[in-house]
């Protein structure tokens, strides 16, 4: 920034900064309820990072979906290492594959993401947390329901 702007204070940078956000990425949709457009195996890696020291000592619960060119097994996997419980779901996309049959690889299959987050929104205590992750496509298709999904849980 000082090189493109070299007049600019380091605490103008500071206050930019500290208002920037990244939509899809860890993004509060709701009371507990993020998004986050974690696609492969990497980003997965990275979100087990990020939740690790965002929700320290918080049960994460996670809904996930993704097209059917991804190593879903491998991101089941990986989200084992931070999720307290994984529900797979569905969402309407040209290129998504039926995740029902990870199921044993994964708490549930709720095909419904509305139903899912109901269902998990009930078991949660007021500390957890519930991140929707996968396909970016499942996380734009998710974040253009948000109204439905905050009237879901109220």
């Amino acid at each position: 920034i000082h090189y493109l702007f070299p007049k600019i204070s380091t605490h103008k940078i500071q206050q930019g900064l500290k208002k920037t956000t990244w939509a899809g990425r860890l993004e509060e949709i709701a009371p507990r309820i993020y998004i986050d457009g974690a696609h492969n195996t990497h980003a997965i890696d990275a979100l087990k990072s990020l939740s690790e020291t965002t929700f320290k000592h918080r049960k994460i619960f996670v809904l996930f979906s993704a097209l059917g060119d991804k190593d879903i097994p491998g991101m089941i996997k990986s989200m084992k290492a931070f999720a307290h419980q994984i529900y797979l779901t569905s969402f309407p996309d040209i290129r998504y594959q039926d995740l029902s049959i990870y199921q044993k690889e994964a708490d549930d299959f709720i095909d419904q993401p509305l139903e899912a987050i109901k269902k998990i929104y009930q078991k949660m205590d007021s500390q957890d947390i519930l991140l929707i992750t996968g396909s970016l496509h499942f996380a734009g298709y998710m974040k253009s329901i948000e109204k439905d999904i905050k009237a879901a849980i109220l």
